[in-house]
C-alpha cells in the first residue's frame, strides 16, 4: 500500500462520523496484540485545554529523559501531527504501515477509533516509556477510554458537542468523568461548581484519587514580574512563564504541573525545576499563535463559547480587534461572535474546506445586528480583507475553528509542525 492510498482509505472513514462505544476499539486493540498494555499512559480530557496540557506534559517528560508518545486531535495541517514521539511526528512510511496493520483487523472502526488504534500501536512498536493521550469527544465512550491510564486529567467542563454529551454542564461533567479509574489519581482543573460536584461524586463512586484545583493545587499571577506562582501538594514554583501565551494557559499549565507532580510522587523521575524549564519553552501551533507583521495576526483554535471567552480575556490589552471568523455546523455562531464583539465589531467571514463547513452567508444570518460583517469567498481573501481593515494600528484575530486556524497559518506561510 502506498502512502496516498493509505491516506485515502483513512479519509474515506469520514472524520465527521461519530459512533459512541468502546466495543469496536477494544476488539481492534485485542487483534493488534493489546498495544495499550505495553506502556504507561496519561489520559487528558476536558472541553478546552486538552492539547495544551498534553503539550506541556509531553515537553517535560521528554526533557526528563523519557521516550514520550503524544496523541492529539484534530490536526492543523496533516494527520501525522496527531501521533508524535518526543517532537517527531510519525513518518509517511510508518503511517502507511500503521494503516495497513489496523485495517487488517477487519474491525469496522470510525475515523477517530482508527486513529487511536494507530497511535497506540505506534507507541508500542517504538517502545515508548510513557504516552500522553488526548480524549476526542467526552470521555466515557471515547475511543481513548479503552485504555488503562495511570493518571487522568480533566482540564475543564463547558458546553460543546451537546448532541453527544448532553445539554447541561452536569451532563457534560458526567461524560468527562468517565476517564477516571479506581485507585488511580485524577487531576481536576477549575470547573463550574455544579460540574465539580458531579466529578467529585463520580470520583468517590469509582474510587479514584481526586486532585482538585483550588484545594490541592493552584496557579496565581505573581504580584510583580508577570509570571505564575504554582503551588501543589509537593511543588512550589515561582515566576513561571508558560511558553504558550494567553491567560487561559495559566490554568492549563497548572493542570499539567499537578499531573507531573503526581507522576513524580508515583515514581517518575521528574523535578519541579525541569518542569518549570520545559513549560516555559513548550509550543503548540494555533493556540494564541501570533504572527508578526503590519498588522499582526493572532491565530487561535477557540471553537466554542468557553474558549472564546478565554481568548477575549487574553486580548483585552490589544485595543480594537478585527475578527477573521469561521466555524463548523454544530457551533453556536451567535454566542461566540457576540462575545467577540466586546473587543471589535468588524468581522470577516470566510468559508472553510470541510464537510461540516458553513457558508459565509449562513454564519452571517446567526449574528446579531449592529456588527460590521464582510463576506469573502476564501480564507486567503479573508486574511487580506481583515488586514486591510485593521490597518497599521489594529490587530487581526482569526478564531472559531481549528480548521480555520490551520488554513490561516498556511496562508501566512507558517505551515509546519513544532511542539
Amino acid at each position: 500500500m502506498t502512502y496516498e492510498r493509505a491516506l485515502s482509505y483513512l479519509v474515506s472513514l469520514n472524520e465527521s462520523r461519530i459512533k459512541p462505544g468502546l466495543e469496536r476499539i477494544r476488539q481492534a486493540l485485542s487483534a493488534l496484540g493489546s498495544p495499550h498494555f505495553q506502556f504507561p499512559h496519561v489520559l487528558v480530557g476536558g472541553t478546552n485545554g486538552k492539547g495544551s496540557v498534553v503539550t506541556f506534559m509531553g515537553a517535560t517528560l521528554t526533557a526528563s529523559g523519557y521516550r514520550t508518545g503524544l496523541f492529539t486531535s484534530p490536526h492543523l495541517h496533516s494527520f501525522e501531527e496527531r501521533i508524535v514521539i518526543g517532537s517527531k511526528p510519525v513518518t509517511r512510511r510508518e503511517f502507511t504501515e500503521l494503516v495497513s496493520a489496523v485495517r487488517a483487523t477487519e474491525v469496522p472502526l470510525t475515523y477517530f477509533e482508527f486513529a487511536t488504534a494507530m497511535a497506540l500501536l505506534h507507541f508500542a512498536r517504538q517502545k515508548t516509556d510513557i504516552a500522553v493521550l488526548e480524549v476526542g469527544i467526552g470521555g466515557r465512550w471515547d475511543a481513548t477510554n479503552a485504555t488503562h491510564p495511570v493518571l487522568s486529567v480533566i482540564t475543564s467542563v463547558a458546553m460543546d458537542h451537546e448532541k453527544w454529551l448532553g445539554h447541561t454542564v452536569e451532563e457534560v461533567a458526567l461524560e468527562k468523568s468517565g476517564i477516571m479509574r479506581e485507585g488511580n489519581p485524577v487531576v481536576v482543573g477549575p470547573l463550574d461548581p455544579n460540574a465539580v460536584g458531579v466529578v467529585l461524586e463520580q470520583g468517590s463512586a469509582v474510587g479514584a484519587r481526586v486532585i482538585l484545583y483550588g484545594r490541592d493545587f493552584s496557579a496565581r499571577p505573581e504580584v510583580s514580574g508577570g509570571g505564575l506562582h504554582f503551588r501543589g501538594l509537593r511543588w512550589d514554583i515561582r515566576n513561571l512563564v508558560p511558553g504558550m501565551k494567553g491567560v487561559f494557559q495559566h490554568y492549563n499549565a497548572a493542570c499539567a504541573l499537578a499531573g507531573l507532580e503526581t507522576l513524580a510522587s508515583d515514581g517518575f523521575r521528574i523535578s519541579q525545576d525541569a518542569a518549570a524549564r520545559s513549560m516555559a519553552s513548550a509550543r503548540w501551533p494555533g493556540r494564541f499563535h501570533e504572527v508578526a507583521g503590519q498588522p499582526p495576526v493572532i491565530v487561535d483554535s477557540a471553537h466554542n463559547l468557553a474558549a472564546v471567552r478565554a481568548l477575549v480575556a487574553s486580548l483585552e490589552d490589544r485595543g480594537e480587534v478585527v475578527w477573521l471568523f469561521s466555524s463548523l455546523s454544530d457551533k453556536d455562531v451567535g454566542s461566540m461572535t457576540a462575545e467577540m464583539s466586546r473587543l471589535g465589531k468588524r468581522f470577516v467571514l470566510a468559508p472553510l474546506d470541510h464537510p461540516r463547513a458553513r457558508t459565509a452567508g449562513e454564519m452571517a444570518e446567526e449574528m446579531a445586528e449592529g456588527l460590521d460583517v464582510r463576506l469573502v469567498h476564501s480564507v486567503g481573501e479573508g486574511v487580506e480583507e481583515a488586514r486591510r481593515q485593521a490597518g497599521e494600528k489594529g490587530t487581526v484575530v482569526a478564531a472559531g475553528s481549528v480548521v480555520l486556524a490551520g488554513a490561516v497559518l498556511r496562508e501566512l506561510g507558517k505551515e509546519g509542525f513544532e511542539v
